[in-house]
């Protein structure tokens, strides 16, 4: 005699070996009722364990990669755009060449650094995906 961990309800079941024979699977069978036992435990287990977020469950076919817009570096100091170097004095000590945070405005290399989306690939993601643009 075994009985069902899931659901708890303190009958005693049998395991129906003929049906685990044939088939590969195993299931209870309640010896009074001379019927197959049916789980209300698993199903509420189950719910328990799924994540809903609000939007019932997320199959791969739902979801949607989002393309990642290109970065550009800016100079902290003056907001102008970093361009590639190779002869940093900066990044030289630390054999980073070449740089690509040289300000060519300030002629030096900045020390705080803004990463930003370029303008024009955002303006170009969001023609291509209205939907994922942010209300203003």
């Amino acid at each position: 005699m075994v009985k069902c961990k899931k659901c708890e309800d303190g009958r005693d079941y049998e395991w129906d070996t003929v049906y685990g024979e044939n088939t590969g699977k195993w299931r209870l069978k309640d010896i009074d009722r001379e019927t197959i036992h049916e789980c209300n435990g698993k199903k509420h287990l189950k719910q328990k364990e799924e994540p809903n977020n609000g939007k019932g469950k997320l199959w791969k076919k739902d979801w949607k990669p989002v393309m990642d817009v290109k970065s550009r570096r800016v100079c902290g100091i003056c907001k102008t755009v970093c361009v590639l170097v190779t002869d940093c004095e900066h990044c030289e000590q630390f054999k980073m060449n070449p740089c690509d945070d040289w300000c060519p405005k300030c002629e030096k290399h900045p020390n705080i650094i803004y990463v930003e989306k370029d303008p024009e690939a955002l303006a170009e993601f969001y023609r291509k995906h209205p939907e994922e643009k942010p209300s203003e």
